[in-house]
């Protein structure tokens, strides 16, 4: 294989890994990857986004899981200090029986739209632009119903 060759070949490596990786885990694109000299999300938008894209609840397994984040109770933690409001608390047993849990579950839409301001703030630290008007109605609009119904 000639030195022409290689480099095309690499470059296709390098346009697949590239394509790869700009799908988080938990199935969203990063809408960013077009943008190629944006620096990529910060932890805590990820955990932040993810988060809010799970109206049910999350757990700190389903962030170490799907985000590949550890430590997951801290990022509920910082956003309940930083503004002001608490999650729901759902108590859950682990399927072997030997402990529990907890499963955060976002309470009302103004929390919501507070995650969704921090989201944003990580964003413009990174010198990309808000979520897209749309995107941010879809991320809102499951807390429009009441929780149980969810």
């Amino acid at each position: 294989m000639n030195k022409k060759q290689c480099g095309i070949q690499a470059a296709a490596t390098n346009i697949d890994n590239l394509n790869s990786n700009s799908l988080t885990s938990f199935g969203k694109a990063n809408r960013d990857s077009e943008n190629l000299s944006l620096p990529k999300q910060c932890k805590k938008e990820r955990a932040y986004h993810f988060i809010l894209s799970n109206p049910k609840g999350v757990t700190e397994n389903d962030i170490l899981i799907n985000v590949r984040l550890s430590s997951g109770r801290n990022y509920f933690t910082e956003l309940e200090r930083k503004y002001g409001f608490k999650f729901i608390r759902l108590n859950q047993p682990n399927p072997d029986g030997i402990g529990c849990h907890f499963k955060y579950v976002i309470e009302s839409l103004k929390d919501a739209k507070r995650i969704l301001q921090a989201i944003n703030k990580y964003r413009v630290r990174r010198k990309a632009l808000f979520l897209p008007t749309h995107e941010a109605e879809i991320l809102l609009m499951p807390y429009l119903t009441p929780i149980d119904e969810r």
